[in-house]
């Protein structure tokens, strides 16, 4: 009623809730040199996010397992959250540390073992609140269920944030990218 239309998304940031809040005050109660003030202490970043409202609406998310070709990554703006690979040398980043092709040539030796675990409730957290700073709301398709932690991980981490969604996708690999396609 009052024309306030702001929205802030967890993590809140003090200075973004002063940046929205400045943007909405009528300008007699605003003392002269606030707005300045304010904005030399913000990165420029947050104030024309702020000021021009860039924030996508809805982003959709989903953890590297999909499979997708890193062009549609790309193309539709698709954040992805890594999994870990365990191997007989190390434990890798899946897609940063370590290919498919690699892992799949890693393991043409019978000796050779791998194994795959989803990052953590904290690192989820993070991610989470990184792609906030680009959306209004998050939607998360996570690996099934059965075949995974990521979904109860991712869970409990979007329990900080009203404004995120996990959905286990039933699927993996390619069946669980067509979803985030969709």
């Amino acid at each position: 009623q009052k024309g306030f239309e702001g929205y802030l998304a967890k993590p809140i940031n003090g200075a973004l809730i002063e940046a929205t809040l400045l943007k909405y005050l009528p300008a007699e109660l605003i003392e002269p040199g606030a707005i300045e003030e304010e904005e030399s202490e913000l990165e420029d970043e947050t104030i024309q996010m702020v000021s021009a409202g860039r924030k996508k609406h809805l982003m959709i998310t989903t953890d590297c397992v999909c499979d997708l070709p890193e062009k549609w990554v790309d193309q539709y703006e698709i954040k992805m959250m890594y999994y870990y690979v365990y191997t007989n040398q190390g434990r890798f980043c899946d897609g940063k540390e370590i290919s498919s092709d690699n892992l799949l040539r890693y393991l043409q030796d019978e000796k050779n073992m791998a194994r795959s675990s989803c990052a953590s409730a904290e690192e989820y957290e993070n991610f989470f609140a990184e792609a906030l700073g680009e959306a209004e709301k998050i939607i998360h398709i996570s690996m099934a269920s059965r075949s995974s932690d990521g979904f109860l991980t991712a869970s409990v981490a979007a329990k900080g944030f009203d404004n995120v969604l996990v959905v286990d996708s039933g699927h993996l690999s390619s069946g669980m990218g067509m979803m985030v396609l969709a």
